[in-house]
């Protein structure tokens, strides 16, 4: 078992490399230290999810300490994890829209791929019952970031719709049967991010990348 000791005595080296706070019960998952090569201490919680170690970034040492990394971990473990993974959800909404004949496929696909699934290559593939807030939050971040003001709440509209077709697979009773592929999912982790009303301007613009003008920019 790690001590705060120990941690602090922790010292980078020129590749980031992990350290584990002892054994637990198989599937259980476990806490991580990983020191980085510019001595940032980062705490995680692993788990193998179908052959496949997924982490959860539990906060950076000595923000919070080996205690509270520890309490978080007791309530990861609580979590059901499913197959599903956040891909799969946005594929199977991508997939719904597209069988419906919906005039936004083209689009919502071309948000997904640009705003999500190239940026974020590894949060897609974890389980999608462990996509929170914060997730949803940094990806939406990023954009604003890069001076994306009015389409970043178009993606936050889009991600939480495909959340909302997740859950209702998922409570369902003659649907949830009829596919093996399973969410976990218990809420909408969109709906606590807040739509940035003040670039909801109804200015009209055109965008390249579609046959029609939208709102806001692309």
């Amino acid at each position: 078992m790690l001590t705060e000791k120990q941690i602090k005595a922790m010292k980078p080296g020129e590749k980031e490399y992990t350290i584990s706070d002892g054994r637990s019960a198989r599937g259980e998952g476990v806490l991580m230290i990983r020191v980085r090569p510019n001595g940032t201490k980062e705490f995680y919680f692993q788990r193998r999810v179908n052959g496949k170690k997924i982490k959860t970034k539990l906060g950076t040492w000595p923000t919070i300490g080996l205690t509270v990394a520890r309490d978080q971990c007791r309530v990861e473990k609580e979590i059901l994890v499913s197959a599903g993974t956040f891909q799969d959800l946005l594929d199977g909404y991508i997939t719904k829209l597209e069988g419906e004949n919906a005039a936004s496929a083209g689009d919502v696909k071309w948000s997904f791929r640009h705003y999500v699934l190239e940026p974020f290559p590894d949060l897609v593939q974890r389980s999608v019952s462990l996509i929170g807030p914060a997730d949803i939050r940094d990806i939406i971040s990023k954009m604003i970031a890069a001076g994306i003001t009015t389409y970043c709440n178009r993606l936050r509209s889009q991600l939480h719709a495909a959340f909302q077709v997740g859950l209702e697979q998922e409570f369902n009773p003659r649907s949830y049967n009829k596919t093996d592929l399973k969410y976990g999912l218990q809420s909408n982790p969109v709906a606590s991010v807040p739509v940035q009303a003040d670039w909801e301007a109804p200015v009209i613009e055109h965008c390249p990348r579609l046959s029609w003008p939208h709102y806001g920019n692309c």
